[in-house]
Formats: structure tokens, C-alpha cells, sequence
């Protein structure tokens, strides 16, 4: 599974819709009601918690049935029923991992009793081309957003350990602007995206 994970405080992730408000290829599914889901274009902010992003030229999102062969969402934009319960009512389902589909986890600041203010790690995920092995990869354009996706963010962020710059291990997440500040104040970053 591809990752990139992210520093970002409210202020940064604001910046991260309005980059995604902005990409053509991209929709948010949300909720439309309780197992009612509807692709957007584009949503005013994100909430803390897990979001989902459909890659649109991937093609067709599959509405999982129980016991029976998939189907296809005739229109996302129009929305549609869950035919397929699952443990979290809070996210769709679309079988074990489709490959036009990103998550987003978007994470919670936080302040400890000590006063010191922790940058949550929130962070893309993709299942990637995981089953291309069994016939089912990922589209072309696809795998090409995830990589504008990549260069977008080291465009707008800089590589940072766990824990926050100075730390001990090597750079890897990607921290935003504001968090970046925040940091420079005495900020530490949550180690651990959970």
C-alpha cells in the first residue's frame, strides 16, 4: 500500500482541500444519508476521520453485494445505496481495495496536559497496484495522479523525522506551512498516525 504521510494543523489542511477542490480528477465521497453516498466535487473542509477520494478517470466505483458478484455505481455524482453493511458505517465499502480510490486521514491537534501542542500525522493511503497479480490493477491515470499527488507535496511541504524537525530518525513525513511554525514554537509531532 502506497503512503504519504503529513504533518498538517486545521490552517494547512484547509490549504489541502482547496488543492483538491481544485483537481478536475478528483471527487469526495460523502455521505448523503445513512447508507446513502454521493461523489462531489468539491466540500468546504474536512473533518477529522477517515475520507475517501475516487481518482474519477479510474472509471466505474464497484457497489459491493453481499454473497453475489459486484455491480457497478451507475453515477456516483447522482449518489447511491450500500447494498453491503459493514463494521464502520462511517465509510464506504468497495470490496478489500480498489484502486481508484485514495483515503484520507485527516487527524485531530492536540494538546497535552504538560501544555505541549502535538501535530498530528494525518496521511493519503492507496492500495495501489496490490492486486494487479490477480487481473485487477490500477488505471494508467491513476497511478499518474498518485505521483502528481507526490510532487504536489513536495512542492508545498518539507520532509521532516518523526517527531518533528531535529528529530532522530530520518525524514519522512511531509510537514506543511503551518505546522512547520508551529514546530519552529516548540510544537512536537505525534509519532504515530493513530
Amino acid at each position: 500500500m502506497s503512503w504519504i504521510p503529513m504533518y498538517a494543523t486545521k490552517k494547512d489542511i484547509a490549504q489541502l482541500v482547496e488543492y483538491l477542490n481544485g483537481s478536475e480528477e478528483i471527487a469526495f465521497i460523502v455521505s448523503n444519508g445513512t447508507n446513502q453516498w454521493i461523489a462531489v466535487n468539491s466540500v468546504e473542509t474536512l473533518e477529522p476521520g477517515k475520507h475517501w477520494l475516487w481518482h474519477v478517470p479510474s472509471g466505474a466505483l464497484p457497489l459491493a453485494r453481499m454473497g453475489e458478484p459486484y455491480g457497478e455505481i451507475e453515477d456516483p455524482f447522482e449518489g447511491w445505496t450500500a447494498t453491503y453493511a459493514t463494521r464502520d458505517p462511517s465509510v464506504p465499502y468497495f470490496g478489500p481495495g480498489h484502486p481508484g480510490v485514495f483515503s484520507l486521514e485527516v487527524r485531530r491537534e492536540q494538546l497535552a496536559k504538560d501544555g505541549t501542542h502535538y501535530i498530528p500525522m494525518s496521511s493519503f493511503g492507496w492500495i495501489g497496484n496490490r492486486y494487479r497479480i490477480i487481473g485487477f490493477p490500477a488505471n494508467p491515470a491513476t497511478e499518474k495522479y498518485w505521483k502528481v499527488l507526490k510532487r504536489w507535496m513536495k512542492k508545498t511541504s518539507v520532509q521532516v523525522p518523526r517527531g518533528g524537525p531535529g528529530g532522530e530518525y530520518k525524514p519522512e513525513i511531509w510537514a506543511f506551512e503551518d505546522a512547520m511554525g508551529h514546530f519552529a514554537q516548540g510544537a512536537k509531532g505525534v509519532m504515530n498516525p493513530f
